[in-house]
This record gives C-alpha cells, structure tokens and sequence, in this order.
C-alpha cells in the first residue's frame, strides 16, 4: 500500500487538536507538517508509529487507522 501523505494530512492531521506525530526508524516528525513527513520517506510496506497527545486521541487515532488501512494504491 502507498500512503498518499497528502491525503492523510488534508482528510484528518490538521484538523486533530494536540500533537499528531509519525515514526519511522526513530526519527520522528510533525504529521501536521507535509515536509517533515515526507522527510522521513515513507513508502509501500513501510512500518511507521504514530503517535498523538491531545483531546480525543483514542478517538483521533481509531480513525487515522482505518483510514490509512483502507488506502488503496
């Protein structure tokens, strides 16, 4: 799968409250931000962490998930 990085952050990232952050090979970077993303060079089957610290973060992180799961090529 190819996570199309604009998409996520256009669709959910931004509007998020507190802190949303992506994690890859311990480099970390602001998911708000679509350069500090793509820094990290995410592509198909890579594995990343995501983390966020906010209001609804449970809630915020549930649906980053699936979207991101339901991402097609």
């Amino acid at each position: 799968m190819i996570i199309h990085l604009t998409d996520v952050q256009s669709a959910f990232v931004k509007n998020f409250d507190g802190k949303v952050e992506l994690i890859k090979d311990g480099k970390t970077a602001n998911a708000k931000s679509i350069f500090n993303v793509m820094a990290l060079g995410i592509s198909q089957d890579t594995e990343v962490t995501v983390r966020l610290d906010g209001e609804n973060e449970e809630e915020n992180l549930k649906k980053l998930v699936e979207f991101i799961e339901n991402l097609e090529d």
